[in-house]
């Protein structure tokens, strides 16, 4: 049943980066080993944050959903070693960490869970702070703590006042083209960034998987050695249990919608971007969507992706496909159906709605999507919602601009590192 975060109980705004088993045997013993193994997950781009709270009590730490939902417990006469890890090191992604060590409950030799240290990035509030409270907590000092939530709690839907504001009148929209120029290359990193979240997403299911499978393997082995029958067998909630879900339809849809409004984006940029340039871009895209779309049909147990219409390719985006994909990217594009490869001017039938996307970070480009809208507000309108060609207004981006000078963000290295996520990535064999 779920609860909801009160006033009065401290919590705080998390989140759950791994969960490692401690021990000689895992390689792990200290908290110094779990910061380290976290961060050769960090370069393998195998991090998935799940939002997550907190929540002390005086019998126990709970984990919940941000719905109040119990997700997992662990008594606090089993915490130990509280640990706060903060860099100022901008290269860190994860810079303000909570760790901590669930011991074994020897306490009942029917004991199923291994000793384990989770770690968790603290949002809002010092990993500093939440460390020394839990501390208080483990020594039994429950006033030291000052109640209540730490944080203002998830970040809501961000559209930039620039976009809310923007003119009507078909002049103002279109005229500076500097803007709509370094508009539509934000929302091209943006695109990245989520494909490649989504990715760090799905390989943390695999990881979170052959930690269940493993912890399965422990519990067979424990009972055909204990002939009384062995230890229960392991909770089928939990941390590691929800981190094994993959993602549902709708987000996998929207995934989709956002592989092909980058690959019109990067055909109505080409001609700006360079180091890595469009065609290079194009064959980095091809790495993750491949991977996506073989965790799609592993978890939805078929590809959803020829059903995704909108937004259809334009004609410039089309041929960069057809000038530059290699014969094995090729062949992936051709069985994404005909919604992947038929411009607006071909498509037969009813033209789809436009594509309005809203980012992980709240970034909205060219608006809400019409459940979300607070009319009345006026929007830049959605790349290709109906033609792939210009309007007359239209005027091109100056040849000799280039994106570096408006700063596109998403360089060589982070295209590299997208281009990393197929050596590292598995899939496990599901029982």
């Amino acid at each position: 049943m779920g609860s909801r975060i009160d006033d009065v109980t401290p919590s705080y705004y998390v989140e759950h980066l791994a969960t490692f088993a401690v021990g000689r045997q895992f390689g792990l013993t200290f908290p110094a080993d779990g910061i380290r193994k976290l961060k050769q997950m960090e370069k393998n781009s195998a991090i998935w944050a799940q939002p997550l709270v907190l929540r002390f009590r005086q019998n126990g730490v709970t984990v919940e959903d941000e719905n109040g939902d119990l997700v997992e417990q662990f008594p606090l006469e089993l915490i130990e070693q509280p640990t706060a890890h903060v860099s100022s090191d901008p290269r860190d992604t994860y810079n303000n960490i909570l760790l901590f060590i669930v011991r074994e409950d020897t306490r009942s030799k029917r004991s199923s869970t291994p000793t384990e240290m989770h770690i968790f990035q603290c949002n809002r509030v010092a990993a500093t702070e939440v460390a020394d409270d839990l501390q208080w907590y483990i020594r039994g000092q429950f006033r030291k703590v000052r109640p209540g939530r730490r944080n203002s709690g998830p970040a809501q839907v961000y559209v930039p006042p620039e976009f809310l504001q923007y003119p009507t009148d078909e002049v103002s929209m279109h005229g500076d083209n500097a803007e709509l120029f370094e508009r539509d290359v934000n929302t091209l990193n943006r695109c990245f960034d989520d494909i490649e979240r989504f990715v760090a997403r799905i390989q943390s299911a695999a990881f979170a998987q052959r930690e269940l499978e493993q912890q399965a393997h422990r519990y067979r082995t424990a009972q055909r050695r204990d002939k009384r029958g062995g230890p229960p067998p392991p909770d089928p909630n939990g941390i590691l249990q929800m981190r094994a879900q993959l993602p549902i339809e709708p987000e996998f849809v929207d995934i989709f919608r956002k592989f092909k409004l980058s690959f019109n984006l990067l055909a109505k940029l080409k001609n700006h971007i360079h180091e890595p340039n469009a065609p290079e871009l194009l064959h980095f895209l091809f790495t993750p969507l491949t991977v996506i779309l073989e965790a799609c049909h592993w978890g939805l147990g078929r590809n959803i992706a020829p059903q995704i219409v909108s937004p259809l390719l334009s004609l410039e985006a089309r041929e960069l496909m057809q000038n530059c994909l290699t014969s094995k990217e090729s062949d992936v594009w051709m069985n994404l159906g005909e919604a992947w490869r038929t411009p607006p001017e071909d498509w037969a039938g009813p033209l789809p709605p436009p594509y309005r996307p809203v980012f992980v970070d709240g970034f909205a480009p060219y608006g809400l999507p019409e459940q979300q809208r607070p009319p009345p507000a006026a929007y830049p309108a959605p790349l290709h919602r109906g033609e792939s060609a210009p309007p007359v207004h239209y005027k091109p981006y100056p040849r000799d601009r280039s994106v570096d000078t408006v700063g596109f963000a998403w360089h060589s290295r982070s295209a590299v590192r997208m281009c990393r996520l197929s050596f590292c990535f598995f899939f496990p064999v599901f029982s």
